[in-house]
């Protein structure tokens, strides 16, 4: 089981990152005397920060798609196992007579009367 991100590295990624470049940005803007190359080596940086923030978009949603998938890949799973051992209880109940009822039975009973 993974951890969710600590508010630091939220900080960090969504936040320090995107406003570094920018910074960055705005200093070469100030400091490049060449025309051509300020304008180029700006808007390279500038591009930088909007990928950042579709890659980080990006790759959140396809985390949050993955445990979604997970969650209901779990929830599929216990609900044919608890399917199977009432099918065998259901089975043991029509084979074996009413030997006594177990707390499965009443489960049955109810599952039953709920169809």
């Amino acid at each position: 089981r993974t951890r969710p991100p600590t508010f630091c590295k939220r900080m960090c990624l969504h936040f320090l990152t995107p406003l570094t470049l920018f910074i960055i940005a705005g200093w070469c803007a100030g400091n490049i005397r060449d025309e051509y190359v300020n304008s180029v080596v700006c808007t390279a940086i500038v591009y930088c920060i909007v990928i950042w923030i579709i890659n980080s978009c990006w790759r959140g949603r396809k985390k949050r798609v993955m445990v979604r998938e997970e969650i209901l890949w779990r929830l599929n799973r216990r609900e044919t196992k608890i399917k199977k051992r009432m099918e065998e209880q259901k089975e043991r109940l029509m084979l074996g007579g009413n030997m006594g009822t177990t707390s499965l039975d009443g489960l049955v009973n109810a599952v039953e009367s709920e169809e």
